[in-house]
């Protein structure tokens, strides 16, 4: 089990830190990574630059047979409620 030595022993090999302490900052960046990612999702979920772009793509219209009245798809003319196919306003 010589050729193990350099491996197991946790001497400091990388840039002067321990394997234990590479191994322990690389999950805290991951963490790190994937909270800024949440974080990036929650925001842009309402940002105005998004609903500006995806505002040519629906309509605003009223449904005759159940009443409800909404945004819809531009070629996608259904009701969400009741499924009856529906006109522009």
């Amino acid at each position: 089990m010589d050729f193990l030595t350099p491996y197991l022993n946790f001497e400091k090999l990388l840039f002067g830190r321990t394997w234990v302490e590479v191994v322990w900052l690389a999950a805290l960046a991951l963490i790190a990574l994937a909270i800024l990612w949440v974080v990036k999702r929650i925001l842009a979920v309402g940002s105005t630059e998004t609903r500006g772009r995806m505002a040519d793509h629906f309509i605003w219209t009223h449904c005759d047979d159940c009443g409800w009245s909404g945004e819809v798809p531009k070629y996608q003319k259904k009701c969400p409620h009741c499924a009856a196919t529906i006109h522009p306003e």
